[in-house]
């Protein structure tokens, strides 16, 4: 972790860089790695410390979860060693590994977190945020310092924008149906420079079944979507969105 920091830094200069301590996923977890760091403070503390190290005045942040199990919370353990090892900023999807991504996210976790580290380094929140009005929420109840999308932005990058519109001026703009596909292939393409059509073009059928949510005839749009397999397909598919 320390020498793959300091190769970023080198060649690509990012504005930070985030540990992602949450990941539940089993082939993640099995090395060690992702949400099992929660469960392992001293580990967590001696990874962040040796990136805080390598990555100089570069800010180190780092995400977990609530804990293992509900047997197991220890959010509490893990956000201190990651304060403690240096890290700017600590984000908690307050849910823990055994859920994955089922049941609620506990907010009141990261409403204790945030009086925890009070006048240390900023908390942000994750979480059940799939909406403006859930962003919003969020602040107010938890009084966290920033919100981190995540599913929620999966099939709708307006998110960010209508989150700062509605914070801003109380109220955002919907986004035009043609501007939300014309975003999708925009997507579609780089992905396909990224990973190839095929592999591409099946990993956007989840993200174009969020673009298209809500736009005239849904139903057949997504059996169709499910379908796609080259990007020419999902240009038939949205042609009357992309005149």
């Amino acid at each position: 972790m320390q020498e793959a920091a300091g190769i970023v830094i080198r060649d690509h200069k990012p504005s930070l860089i985030d540990i992602n301590a949450g990941c539940p996923v089993p082939k993640i977890i099995k090395s060690g790695a992702g949400s099992a760091l929660t469960k392992d403070p001293e580990h967590l503390y001696a990874i962040t410390r040796a990136v805080v190290q390598a990555a100089g005045e570069t800010p180190v942040t780092v995400k977990i979860r609530s804990g293992w199990d509900a047997q197991n919370l220890t959010w509490k353990e893990a956000a201190l060693a990651a304060y403690e090892a240096g890290a700017k900023a600590v984000t908690i999807h307050a849910r823990t590994r055994a859920q994955g991504y089922e049941g609620k996210a506990d907010w009141t976790i990261l409403a204790e977190l945030v009086k925890v580290l009070k006048n240390k380094i900023p908390v942000f929140g994750s979480g059940d945020v799939f909406s403006p009005e859930d962003a919003k929420s969020m602040f107010e109840q938890t009084d966290c310092c920033a919100v981190m999308f995540a599913r929620g932005a999966m099939g709708n990058p307006f998110i960010f924008r209508q989150t700062i519109e509605l914070l801003t001026t109380g109220t955002y703009n919907e986004i035009d149906p043609a501007e939300r596909i014309r975003a999708g292939m925009e997507e579609l393409e780089l992905l396909i420079e990224d990973t190839g059509e095929l592999s591409a073009c099946r990993e956007m059928r989840k993200r174009f079944c969020g673009y298209s949510k809500g736009l005239l005839g849904g139903p057949s749009l997504r059996s169709a979507i499910v379908k796609a397999e080259k990007a020419s397909d999902y240009k038939g598919i949205f042609s009357h969105y992309l005149l």
